[in-house]
């Protein structure tokens, strides 16, 4: 199951594992400019929206990473304000609304 570079591969109505779990739908694909490979199954027909939707998806998971223990550091912040850490919570959340926005 390959693509080149810059294209994808769509399976459609597929069974994976010896245990058959499916019918599932497959998008094999080559980021050409960052040459990342992407492999999607769901439940639901796959097409180049699907890019899309999953783009979204990891960007959101970024963004519970970076609240967590990246650039806000709330997990260890010990925040002893709780109106503090609502301060922080909303401009964090004014930052991904915007930068939704904003990306191109």
């Amino acid at each position: 199951m390959t693509a080149q570079y810059g294209h994808a591969r769509f399976y459609h109505n597929v069974y994976l594992t010896n245990n058959y779990y499916g019918k599932v739908h497959l998008v094999f694909a080559r980021h050409s400019g960052n040459r990342e490979n992407w492999l999607i199954v769901s439940d639901e027909p796959t097409s180049r929206k699907t890019f899309v939707e999953y783009s979204y998806r990891f960007d959101i998971e970024e963004g519970f990473k970076d609240d967590k223990s990246g650039a806000f550091q709330l997990e260890s912040s010990l925040f002893r304000d709780a109106q503090a850490l609502i301060r922080v919570i909303y401009g964090d959340c004014c930052c991904n609304f915007i930068s939704c926005f904003t990306r191109s």
